[in-house]
C-alpha cells in the first residue's frame, strides 16, 4: 500500500505499470458481439455474481471485479497515507514518474469500459462505491491540474508533464462518462465539503479551455 514500493528497487511498481498498459490495451480493442445469449439454464454461480445472465461473459466478468478492481488499486496507491499537500513553494509534490503512467492507464481503463457499455461502468461505480470514486477523483483533478500549471519542461520531465496533462483530460472525461444520463451519479458533482467537483472543473486554469487538442 502507498508510495513506499516505488521509491525502491522493488520490481512491483513495473509489473503493475505492464499489466495496467496490458489490459487498456485488450479492452480498447473489445469489441461487444452484436447479439450473445448465455442460455436459459445459466448456472446458480453465475445467477450469483451480479448483472443479466444473457449479457455477455466480458460484461458480467466486469462487474464482477468491479472493473478490474482499479478504483481500490489507485485509492490504495495514491490515497493511503492521505491527501497529498502542498510543499512550502506552493507546487504539489511530483509523483513518481511509475505512479503517474500507472494512474493514466488505469482511467483510460475505466474510460474504455465506458465507452464499450455505458451502463456497465456507471453501475459498477454506482452509489455503494461513489464515495471512494469521488475521493479519487478529487486527487487526480487537484494533483493533475495543480501539474500542468507549472512551466513548460524538457526533457524526461516535458514528458512526464504531457503525461499530466493527459491524466487531466482522462480524469475529466471519467467524471463525465459516470454522470451521463444517470441522476443518480449526477450528486457527485456537489458531494462532499470545501470545493465540490463542479467547483473544480470550472475552476480549470484558462489555458485548459483555449489550447488547442
Amino acid at each position: 500500500r502507498g508510495l513506499r514500493h516505488f521509491d525502491s528497487a522493488s520490481p512491483m511498481p513495473l509489473l503493475l505499470l505492464r499489466a495496467m498498459g496490458f489490459l487498456a490495451a485488450l479492452v480498447s480493442e473489445y469489441r461487444l458481439p452484436a447479439t450473445e445469449s448465455c442460455g436459459a439454464a445459466a448456472p446458480r454461480a453465475l445467477l450469483e455474481s451480479g448483472g443479466d445472465v444473457s449479457d455477455p461473459p466480458v460484461l458480467r466478468m466486469l462487474r464482477r471485479t468491479e472493473l478490474f478492481g482499479i478504483v481500490s488499486i489507485l485509492i490504495s496507491i495514491l490515497l493511503a497515507e492521505g491527501r497529498r499537500e502542498k510543499s512550502t513553494n506552493a507546487q504539489v509534490a511530483r509523483l513518481p514518474q511509475t505512479v503517474t503512467s500507472l494512474s493514466v492507464h488505469a482511467v483510460k481503463v475505466l474510460n474504455h469500459v465506458a465507452r464499450l457499455h455505458l451502463s456497465t461502468l456507471q453501475e459498477t461505480l454506482g452509489a455503494c462505491r461513489q464515495q471512494e470514486l469521488y475521493h479519487l477523483l478529487v486527487c487526480l483533478l487537484d494533483y493533475s491540474t495543480a501539474r500542468t500549471q507549472g512551466s513548460a519542461k524538457v526533457g524526461q520531465a516535458q514528458q512526464q508533464q504531457q503525461e499530466e496533462t493527459e491524466l487531466l483530460h482522462e480524469t475529466i472525461i471519467l467524471l463525465g462518462h459516470y454522470c451521463l444520463q444517470r441522476s443518480e451519479n449526477q450528486s457527485i458533482m456537489c458531494y462532499g465539503e470545501g470545493q465540490t467537483l463542479l467547483t473544480k472543473i470550472t475552476s480549470l486554469p484558462l489555458h485548459y479551455f483555449m489550447d488547442e487538442r
